[in-house]
């Protein structure tokens, strides 16, 4: 039988015993001399070579924290600065991901209607001539209503996948729209009520919820409100959130969410320099350090 999405996501984090979700925004400039041709640099470099460069930092990325991660975050947007090369880049390394068995979350932010819903569903949550779907869950804006989020759920359910649906989200200027007063509340609030009616029953359930971990008190009362629904927590590390503020996203039993961190643990050295020679080293020990912090973070929720 197939399993939910929510199901192996729940098994990734207790296998592993981490909340941990790599983003993976890989930089061009940034990128470690080891992934790149020999003796060429980085500005020559054609957008295949690039995406090439991409695809072996991402496997050392997993190499380095294929036992920490609960789930890996690829961008698509640094992919796409490649063009096709980048896009078959950014697939490819979903589907080895996957073989490794790290839930895979596309990061696509997509947001729109009908047959064009549909569509982007077909090519992110289904198998597509024989190949098994790209990602396990994928990231939807749901600014344009309920039918940007429908066909995500019928084509994905079938196959095992999930949305994590943009809530309230960790940049500053969020504020602008999603804390609008409606009716007596913010619209953060009516997204996530109405998300966590999607799927009745009881336990987790296939719609997730992007919640900042810039913002404690929302990402403290949206967990009241979104029992279903496991919870993607952006802004740990370089935006300023700490692993306490995290664990507020988390249940009575340390479950319900994986925190994201990208350029705290893909460039710990900083995305601005050069990688020194033991940065594999650098990305396991960020890696490390930030599972174990969110484990006493959740340890001390627990005991409350």
């Amino acid at each position: 039988m197939l399993k939910s999405f929510a199901t192996r996501l729940e098994e990734a984090v207790t296998a592993r015993d981490s909340a941990v979700c790599v983003g993976l925004d890989p930089r061009k400039e940034a990128l470690p001399q080891d992934v790149l041709p020999t003796g060429v640099s980085v500005n020559s470099l054609s957008s295949a070579e690039v995406a090439r460069a991409f695809r072996r930092f991402g496997d050392a990325v997993m190499d380095a924290l294929g036992d920490v991660a609960a789930a890996i975050k690829p961008q698509v947007a640094f992919y796409e600065v490649c063009h096709s090369d980048g896009l078959a880049a950014y697939i490819d390394g979903c589907r080895e991901a996957r073989r490794r068995n790290i839930p895979v979350i596309a990061d696509i932010k997509r947001g729109d209607i009908g047959t064009t819903a549909a569509a982007y569903a077909e090519a992110w949550l289904a198998p597509v001539n024989g190949a098994p779907p790209v990602a396990d869950a994928v990231t939807v804006n749901p600014y344009m209503g309920r039918d940007t989020l429908d066909p995500f759920l019928k084509v994905g359910i079938p196959h095992g996948g999930g949305i994590f649906v943009l809530v309230k989200t960790s940049n500053p200027s969020s504020r602008d729209y999603q804390d609008r007063m409606v009716d007596g509340h913010p619209l953060y609030e009516h997204v996530a009520q109405d998300i966590g009616a999607l799927v009745p029953g009881t336990g987790y359930g296939p719609v997730g919820a992007v919640v900042g971990a810039t913002h404690r008190s929302e990402l403290e009362r949206l967990r009241t409100l979104l029992t279903r629904s496991w919870m993607l927590v952006p802004g740990y590390g370089a935006q300023g959130g700490t692993a306490a503020d995290c664990a507020l996203a988390m249940d009575s039993r340390g479950l319900g969410a994986i925190v994201n961190a990208s350029r705290s643990l893909t460039f710990p050295w900083g995305a601005d320099k050069r990688a020194p020679d033991n940065w594999k080293t650098l990305i396991r020990e960020a890696g490390i350090a930030m599972r174990d912090e969110l484990r006493r973070a959740r340890d001390a929720r627990i005991r409350g």
